[in-house]
């Protein structure tokens, strides 16, 4: 299946923003066997002083723009056409929960995919007693990886109601869990 995606965000600013840097993460991924980027354009408007584009460490489209003179408005748009190959049977290769620790504890790559890159607490994640406990009643010996976290998200699933107005992207994840 062959899609053509667009795209169009606009910021308006209250005062003239000028000497501004940008860094645009708007296209799709192209993943092998799946999903292939096979054509896109990315306009910017005001035209950018300077315009760079590459991939970002994890794999990411990334195009960085500058502007040094003064504007009220600016529009970015994408356009892309992405091909969408058929599903794969899906098969549960994930490591038994049990050998997970191990494995991480021993792990000496610094790839982009590397756990290394995904241990430590963030500003947006802290360590949290009740959504540690929470995992753990719901986490059954003996499972994968991949059925521990089909598991957790649907208690997650089960036990929350989605109410769009109740966070915002600065709630912490305890604040939300609570």
């Amino acid at each position: 299946m062959i899609y053509d995606v667009r795209l169009a965000i606009t910021h308006s600013y209250a005062q003239p923003a000028g000497n501004s840097r940008h860094l645009l993460r708007v296209l799709p991924q192209t993943l092998p066997g799946r999903q292939q980027l096979s054509s896109y354009l990315i306009d910017v408007n005001p035209l950018p002083d300077q315009r760079t584009d590459r991939t970002d460490f994890f794999g990411t489209a990334l195009t960085t723009i500058t502007h040094s003179d003064p504007h009220l408005k600016m529009t970015i748009q994408m356009a892309c056409r992405v091909t969408m190959s058929p599903p794969q049977a899906w098969r549960d290769t994930s490591l038994a929960l049990p050998q997970l620790h191990d494995q991480v504890r021993t792990c000496r790559d610094l790839a982009p995919a590397a756990p290394v890159h995904f241990l430590g607490p963030s500003y947006r994640l802290a360590p949290n007693g009740d959504i540690a406990a929470f995992a753990r009643d719901v986490t059954q010996k003996g499972d994968t990886v991949a059925q521990t976290t089909i598991r957790l998200g649907k208690a997650l699933y089960d036990a929350m109601t989605f109410d769009a107005k109740a966070t915002t992207v600065d709630t912490s994840a305890a604040t939300a869990f609570a």
